[in-house]
């Protein structure tokens, strides 16, 4: 959820001011619930771009 209110800004999506705050807020919301979830998602992000590991034979 964090990420994808991360990401909604550089969609290239019109947002009104009241939808960027609100994503603005939710953020806000979940960091302060969980306060390693930037790192959490940092790290999610890198291990989505890794390749794939080749299966040891």
């Amino acid at each position: 959820m964090y990420r994808c209110a991360a990401d909604t800004p550089e969609t290239n999506v019109a947002l009104t001011y009241e939808r960027e705050k609100s994503i603005e807020s939710i953020q806000k919301q979940i960091r302060e619930l969980i306060p390693e979830v930037a790192a959490r998602a940092r790290q999610s992000m890198k291990s989505e771009m890794q390749p794939p590991l080749s299966p040891a034979m």
